[in-house]
């Protein structure tokens, strides 16, 4: 997430200040200027206020070495793509962007930045629900801490005159002692103004008026917020990023259907809504706080999403299961260079009911008798589960989700593969053909492989050996399994670093916390295909009219050296679903890499 956070600001434009070695004081509060009664809320507090404890860690070491200077490669070009257009459309504004935009970023990796927002007055009825128009309602209001400073403001004032037009022009009005610049209409405005030191900007449907009521202290603000308490008052690691999104709200608002409805279908329509709310687990969610931050070198995150108690919840919440032991001993033996690594439990039938209802509700005609194709699910197969299930990826058995594999523990192996082929034979015929049934033997072992249609490049493969279920997309991964059950091959490892995330995680962990996941991911194996691959991406861009200079692709292991295994600790405290991160630094995710080279290769 946070590797994410600094490709994005990379991209916007290069980091001028951070060679600044000025201490400034740490950023001022400025949520009194946000409203109260905000749905969202994220805060950044600049690199600046925390150089020390971010340069310590792998991504900040890495930051100095290759991967800055590549990253700052990459900000050039996707500048020079995203203005291009706006080389013709209005050069002597561009002119001015570009002057001041490399100060407005100073700003910004000094003093960071606060962001509040609310959705209202979403438009829509049963038809379109759940899939809403929130951009309609979305008002957001943006703080810049210290940014109050005539370029600044000249930079977003070139903005909006980049938007405006002969018949929506930027207008320029003074309110008290601000002058404030808007641009737009009844449906989306935008403004900005100077209040002090610091610069505010308005964005959707909210009025400068509205703003200024929460600035002037008319309307409460955010700073006198629980969920805004709560987040400040963290105290486990030294964090820089941190937020919170109001889901209960949210549900409300969703629940609620438009009120030109007549009476009988106003309640239809909300007893429907309210349903698929259920059945979604939303209704069981009350609120998600997130806190980024630095530990010596791991970069450590907190997610916190506040739910209902375990008896109460309903729907997808139900799936949350714990606890889970992790015993590396007792995992199947799975490939020595996995990238990924997920220990979680579940209750099959239980997993089987939400599910079905889901379908139900949604109208699935057929799910019925697909679940029902001769087989009792529950009886022939989820009852011969136990509740262990292992997800892992390996590059080596194939790229990207290709190499993904899936190990259940197995109760009864004869009866679970009775009623495994049952299935598959039973699924063959009701398709009416396109599907072979094939069987193969390997070191002595049954595997069965389903080849699917052409237009469908998988073939699904799984075998029942040792005491586990273990399946992929392709008989590499299976082979893999069958391969180092042998005990003669070497196997994955979990790292030192799991032991410690566990013991950081249950120093929080109160008396109804339990484990109920833990995940292991290794970045390198990810970074290592992306850059290799990135080659061959860049000639295919270069075909299709975007030229790249390929020899700023650094080599992969002036980036991997600085990365090793993290791990994510998932745990259910009662009250709340809770996510513990320490990392150094993620790779983009498989299925980025492998959307990148297909539009590559399909010429874009």
């Amino acid at each position: 997430m946070r590797f994410v956070l600094v490709l994005m600001l990379v991209v916007l434009a290069l980091p001028s200040g951070l060679g600044q070695e000025k201490r400034l004081p740490p950023p001022v509060v400025v949520e009194s200027f946000l409203p109260a009664d905000s749905w969202f809320y994220f805060r950044y507090d600049g690199y600046e206020p925390h150089r020390t404890a971010y340069d310590r860690t792998a991504l900040g070491r890495a930051m100095k070495d290759d991967l800055g200077e590549f990253l700052e490669f990459l900000a050039l070009q996707v500048t020079e793509l995203a203005t291009s257009s706006l080389k013709e459309k209005n050069p002597q504004e561009l002119q001015k962007l570009e002057g001041n935009w490399k100060q407005f970023m100073s700003s910004l990796w000094r003093h960071g930045v606060a962001v509040a927002g609310q959705i209202r007055n979403l438009p829509g009825g049963l038809d379109s629900f759940p899939y809403l128009n929130l951009t309609a309602g979305l008002r957001l209001t943006l703080v810049f801490p210290e940014a109050g400073t005539v370029k600044n403001r000249e930079l977003f004032l070139t903005f909006l005159n980049l938007l405006a037009d002969d018949n929506n022009p930027v207008k320029k009005r003074q309110l008290g002692k601000r002058i404030v610049h808007e641009w737009g209409d009844k449906e989306f405005r935008v403004a900005c103004w100077n209040e002090g030191r610091h610069l505010i900007m308005i964005l959707g449907q909210e009025t400068v008026e509205g703003a200024l009521e929460v600035v002037e202290g008319r309307r409460p603000s955010l700073n006198g917020s629980p969920l805004w308490k709560g987040l400040v008052g963290f105290k486990d690691y030294e964090t820089d990023i941190r937020g919170f999104v109001d889901v209960q709200k949210f549900v409300d608002l969703m629940r609620t259907p438009p009120a030109n409805e007549s009476r009988l279908a106003y309640w239809k329509d909300f007893i429907s809504r309210g349903l698929i709310l259920s059945q979604l687990g939303l209704t069981s969610m009350k609120s998600l706080t997130f806190h980024l931050g630095f530990d010596r070198q791991y970069q450590r995150s907190t997610i916190v999403l506040n739910v209902v108690e375990p008896k109460d919840r309903s729907g997808l919440m139900k799936l949350a299961f714990a606890p889970v032991q992790f015993e590396p001993g007792k995992l199947p033996p799975l490939p020595p260079d996995a990238a990924s690594v997920r220990v979680s439990k579940v209750d099959w039938q239980v997993f089987h009911d939400v599910v079905r209802q889901i379908a139900l509700l949604a109208f699935l005609g057929n799910f019925t008798s697909a679940i029902d194709l001769g087989v009792n699910f529950p009886k022939e197969i989820l009852a011969h589960l136990d509740s262990t299930l292992v997800l892992y990826n390996s590059h080596s058995e194939g790229m990207f989700f290709l190499g993904q594999g899936i190990a259940v523990k197995v109760k009864d192996e004869l009866h679970l593969q009775e009623g495994l082929q049952k299935l598959v034979e039973s699924i063959s015929k009701a398709v009416g053909g396109g599907i072979e049934i094939k069987k193969r033997t390997y070191r002595g072992v049954d595997l069965t492989m389903i080849s699917l249609p052409f237009l469908i490049p998988l073939a699904p493969t799984f075998t029942i050996h040792k005491g586990w279920l273990v399946l992929s997309p392709f008989p590499q991964a299976v082979k893999g399994y069958i391969l180092r059950s042998e005990g003669k091959h070497k196997v994955w490892q979990a790292p030192a670093l799991v032991a410690e995330t566990l013991a950081l995680a249950k120093k929080r962990a109160g008396p109804q916390s339990k484990l109920a996941a833990v995940t292991v991911t290794d970045p390198r194996p990810t970074t290592t295909l992306g850059l290799s691959l990135m080659p061959v991406i860049v000639r295919a861009l270069g075909s299709a009219g975007i030229s790249l200079d390929d020899s700023k692709i650094p080599n992969a292991q002036a980036i991997t050296e600085w990365q090793f295994p993290g791990v994510t600790i998932f745990y259910d405290d009662g009250h709340a679903l809770r996510w513990e991160s320490q990392t150094s630094f993620e790779a983009p995710a498989d299925w980025l890499l492998l959307g990148i080279a297909y539009f590559s290769f399909a010429g874009l």
